[in-house]
């Protein structure tokens, strides 16, 4: 992202678990981006509030609902009202999956005992985490690869006092 868009604004922040981030091959390169690189396990407290961006590839498909929301309740509340949360995950329709579709879900649950989600298991593992879908954007229409752009979820107080 950092090599394609070299305008961007503010600071880029790779966070991994420290076991995962000694492994990286490239950090000089990183570093020659100015991309952070930061030890931090998602199941606790996101140590960086206010962000304009945070962003998960692949990541919610790994775990459970339970787990799930833990991760993205953690996410939610370090966002501000600006914030956008972008998940990078298949997101498989409700009827008529591909064959790569049923493979990949079938896989993550013997492997994981996790699973792939249609967009009402997405909307409702975020809305228990206080987040809403603003838009899908699938790119890959044979895996349902798509990116799902959520923020916080918006109380009806709320609307009224804008």
């Amino acid at each position: 992202m950092a090599k394609d868009q070299p305008n961007l604004q503010g600071r880029i922040v790779i966070e991994d678990l420290e076991l995962v981030q000694n492994m990286l091959s490239n950090r000089e390169e990183l570093e020659s981006l100015n991309i952070t690189v930061q030890p931090h396990n998602f199941m606790q407290e996101q140590p960086i509030t206010g962000a304009k961006v945070y962003y998960l590839r692949n990541v919610i498909h790994n775990w459970n609902d339970a787990d799930s929301k833990t991760i993205l309740s953690q996410l939610s509340k370090a966002m501000a009202h600006d914030s956008v949360l972008i998940l990078d995950e298949v997101v498989m329709p409700q009827l008529g999956v591909s064959w790569k579709q049923a493979s990949m879900d079938l896989a993550m649950m013997t492997m994981l005992a996790a699973k792939e989600r249609t967009r009402a298991d997405f909307d409702k593992l975020l809305n228990g985490a206080g987040l809403q879908i603003r838009e899908i954007r699938t790119y890959d229409e044979d895996y349902g690869d798509s990116l799902i752009f959520a923020e916080l979820l918006t109380r009806v107080d709320e609307k009224f006092e804008e």
